[in-house]
């Protein structure tokens, strides 16, 4: 990992997490939940088999840019609600 400094606080504490988990995800936006997923593309965690995100050990702050655009779980859950979609 090269040297990364904390976006929020400038600090170089920053750790790399990286983590194998294929499809067994979990994922709440709101109070939806989404399982049994791969991890999502869009949501700046990583994606496919791997979580990746690297997060300051002085303030909490996950790296990287946000506001995101609306990702595809929630493109899909909107489409679902408007053709009226119930889950099972």
């Amino acid at each position: 990992m090269e040297n990364e400094f904390c976006k929020n606080c400038d600090s170089q504490r920053c750790m790399k997490i990286v983590a194998k988990s294929n499809d067994l995800n979990s994922v709440t936006i709101n109070t939806k939940t989404y399982k049994n997923l791969y991890v999502p593309e869009d949501m700046g965690i990583g994606g496919g088999d791997y979580i990746v995100f690297t997060c300051c050990l002085d303030c909490g702050q996950i790296q990287g840019e946000w506001p995101l655009p609306e990702t595809d779980l929630e493109t899909l859950y909107r489409l679902s609600e408007d053709l009226g979609i119930k889950e099972n």
